[in-house]
């Protein structure tokens, strides 16, 4: 009976010392969590890539939880949020209190607008990333009159449409961190969102003789050209946009001249298109005319006028054998004793090819060049000389 007890008295402190020992154990287990603590202006660096270094933006200092310290690195591995709130809310030290001052530019890397680029809206895409926290700003350094425009603060990145001015636009964009470090950069872009337009062209019916003529409305342009011919022989020419371009008031013209011999005597469509610097178009109305490129023909050049004789001293008498499909008119021109050019109509009408006038002067010498011109601005002129007595 003796030994029957102590096997059950032995087999309850074996109970007794595992029941101590399962209440020993929580007491005894730690947490490896502490408090680094940071003045404003100071950064933490974490071991981990993933984890970005904290640069403090608080006056009155922060906390941050950790769980290792790494001092050949000088960084940090962050603990778990709830195990830190189980310890009292004091500094450990670990580290030297971790912070470093922040003495780094940060760094801004512009996806849009980028340099030189060009834009067809005056909204213009404003996107950039920055590597830590940081208030940006931009100046325009053509119209801000020196004044600087938030775009976001305490930000590490930024996607937004801005308005800007029509044209050159150039930015001086400033990026501050939370320790006061700045950083800058410079960008230039241009922005035409307006159409160009062509207002009217010339001729605008009838003849040509291969000048042709446009009004345009557009500040940057980039090519003006034209084209023309029939179809199945279409020609085009690029204007020089400085040198066949002037600008009379606040209205610009441009000019230029082309070979139509190849096309004498038909009817040819012609037109212009209008492209800006960055693409925008505009194309005039397609304008159907008569090539006329040859000069009125005088039969007889030898003959075609005489002076009267003795009484009709005054007169002179013009007889012109005219060969021209699209006649307009004949007048002589001379310049009078003031220097000014004076223009006198002979003929505006052929009778059978034939302008035939008599017309008087005054007393004196006269030098005249007598001309004959079509519809399509062709001219063919000869001179004239004889004394009024």
């Amino acid at each position: 009976m003796i030994e029957k007890k102590n096997r059950i008295v032995t087999g309850m402190v074996i109970i007794s010392s595992v029941l101590t020992l399962l209440i020993v154990i929580p007491s005894v287990s730690a947490t490896n969590e502490f408090w680094a603590c940071v003045n404003k202006g100071e950064r933490i660096n974490y071991c981990n890539n993933y984890k970005p270094s904290e640069t403090c933006s608080d006056n009155g200092g922060c906390q941050y939880c950790m769980s290792v310290y790494r001092e050949s690195e000088n960084c940090y591995i962050h603990g778990s949020w709830p195990k830190c709130l189980q310890l009292d809310p004091e500094c450990s030290g670990i580290g030297g209190g971790g912070g470093n001052v922040d003495g780094e530019f940060p760094s801004l890397t512009l996806y849009s607008p980028l340099n030189n680029s060009l834009h067809t809206s005056r909204s213009v895409q404003f996107k950039f990333s920055v590597n830590e926290l940081s208030d940006v700003y931009y100046l325009d350094l053509i119209n801000g009159r020196g004044r600087w425009t938030r775009v976001c603060t305490d930000c590490t990145s930024y996607d937004r449409t801005r308005r800007f001015s029509e044209g050159l636009n150039n930015l001086m964009i400033r990026v501050k961190d939370l320790a006061g470090n700045e950083n800058y950069t410079e960008v230039s872009f241009f922005v035409d969102s307006r159409t160009p337009r062509i207002k009217k062209t010339e001729p605008k019916k009838g003849f040509s003789d291969g000048t042709f003529k446009s009004e345009i409305d557009e500040e940057n342009p980039k090519n003006l050209t034209l084209y023309y011919g029939v179809v199945g022989n279409m020609k085009s020419k690029r204007l020089d946009l400085n040198s066949d371009c002037y600008m009379e008031k606040t209205r610009q013209f441009c000019e230029t001249n082309v070979n139509l011999a190849m096309f004498n005597n038909q009817d040819i469509e012609y037109y212009f298109v209008l492209i800006d610097i960055v693409g925008n178009v505009d194309e005039s109305k397609h304008v159907v005319v008569t090539v006329d490129n040859s000069p009125p023909v005088l039969n007889n050049p030898g003959n075609f006028w005489a002076q009267g004789e003795d009484t009709e001293n005054e007169f002179i008498f013009f007889n012109m054998d005219i060969t021209e499909p699209n006649f307009d008119e004949v007048y002589y021109s001379y310049v009078d004793t003031r220097g000014r050019l004076r223009e006198m109509k002979i003929c505006s009408s052929l009778k059978e090819g034939i302008c035939g006038k008599r017309v008087s002067f005054r007393n004196g010498h006269w030098d005249l060049t007598v001309s004959i011109l079509d519809d399509a601005g062709n001219s063919v002129g000869f001179p004239v000389s004889f004394d009024v007595i």
